[in-house]
C-alpha cells in the first residue's frame, strides 16, 4: 500500500535522525529511549504504540494523568480539555522533539507492521477507551493513523472539546478520500 511505501521511505531517510534522538534521549535522562503504550485501534484491536520517549519517569504520574484524561471524557463537550498535558514530567529533550513531533517518528514502525496508517483517528489507550460512549468508538471504524484531521484542527484551535475532537474523527472516517488526506 501506499502507506508502507511512504513509511519505508520515511524511515530510511530519517534514520539518521533517528539514531540522533535515541543517543540525545539516552543521554538526557536514564530510562528506555521508546515508549511504548497498548492502544485500542480498528474494531478494538489491541496493539503496542512506539514513540521516542519525551517524559520522565515519575512514580504514580500515571495516576493524575489517567484521572484528567477521566475528567476529560466524562465532561466530554468542555472546551480546552481534548489535550491532556503535564509539562512537569517532560524532559529537556522531550520538549524539542514534542514540539517538531519527531518524538511520534517510530510510529512509522506501526505502519509498516500493519497496525495504522499514516492518515486516521489517534489510537486510544485502553483505560481511555473503555471510558468512551459508543459514538465516541464509532472513530474506530478505520484504522488509527499517525495524524488526522482532528490533530490538524488543534493545531489551530487550542481550546478543543474531547466530543469536538471526535466529530472531526468520525466525519474523516466518513468521507475518507486522496483529497481530503
Amino acid at each position: 500500500s501506499c502507506d508502507v511505501v511512504i513509511s519505508s521511505m520515511a524511515l530510511i531517510i530519517a534514520s539518521p535522525l533517528m539514531l540522533f534522538i535515541a543517543a540525545l534521549i539516552r543521554f538526557d535522562t536514564r530510562g528506555p529511549v521508546f515508549y511504548v503504550q497498548e492502544r485500542v485501534g480498528n474494531d478494538g484491536r489491541r496493539f503496542h504504540i512506539f514513540k521516542f520517549r519525551s517524559m520522565a519517569s515519575v512514580p504514580h504520574a500515571n495516576d493524575d494523568r489517567t484521572q484528567a484524561i477521566t475528567n476529560a471524557i466524562q465532561n466530554a463537550d468542555v472546551v480546552g480539555n481534548a489535550k491532556i498535558r503535564d509539562e512537569t514530567r517532560i524532559t529537556g529533550v522531550g520538549r524539542v522533539i514534542r514540539k517538531f513531533g519527531i518524538d511520534e517518528l517510530p510510529q512509522f514502525f506501526n505502519v509498516l507492521r500493519g497496525e495504522m496508517r499514516l492518515i486516521g483517528p489517534r489510537p486510544s489507550p485502553e483505560n481511555e477507551f473503555a471510558l468512551n460512549e459508543e459514538w465516541h468508538r464509532k472513530r474506530f471504524d478505520i484504522e488509527p493513523g499517525c495524524t488526522g484531521l482532528w490533530k490538524l484542527y488543534a493545531i489551530r484551535h487550542e481550546q478543543a472539546s474531547f466530543n469536538q475532537m471526535v466529530l472531526h474523527d468520525l466525519y474523516y472516517s466518513h468521507n475518507v478520500s486522496p483529497l481530503l488526506d
